[in-house]
């Protein structure tokens, strides 16, 4: 099994040719898993769920968790849960635009975007905005 994976993994960082291979395969497969998990966030929108798992995930785009975790990984070029928050975090962003003048309470607009620890919320939207919620509130309000 760790051999299937490593071997499958690997696949995906090599070269493709102009001669059709099987690893020309794992690469329309990996393009096939991103298209399933970027469809599926858009159309259901998981992350908004405090303590989404990648079994969850998994479970729900009926592809094994492995290969949802690799293709975060290599693809996305960041882990699970840090792909989960960057989702949150555009989709506060999003909220908060159209909020527009309206008095936002940090704890609810965390709680809005599927986080339940106002210092994960905070910690994640100064790494994806590089500003706190209060100071981007004050500067897009």
């Amino acid at each position: 099994m760790k051999k299937k994976m490593v071997d499958w993994v690997r696949s995906l960082f090599r070269r493709k040719s102009a001669v059709r291979t099987a690893s020309d395969q794992e690469f329309v497969a990996a393009d096939y898993i991103l298209h399933r998990l970027d469809l599926y966030m858009a159309e259901k929108r998981p992350f908004l769920q405090p303590r989404y798992t990648l079994k969850q995930l998994s479970e729900a785009i009926k592809i094994p968790a492995y290969q949802v975790s690799a293709i975060i990984n290599l693809r996305k070029g960041v882990n699970f849960t840090d792909y989960l928050n960057k989702l949150r975090i555009r989709h506060c962003e999003q909220l908060i635009k159209i909020a527009g003048d309206k008095k936002l309470n940090i704890p609810q607009l965390a709680s809005a975007c599927g986080f339940h620890n106002r210092n994960t919320f905070t910690t994640a939207f100064k790494k994806f905005t590089g500003m706190t919620p209060s100071e981007y509130l004050r500067q897009h309000i």
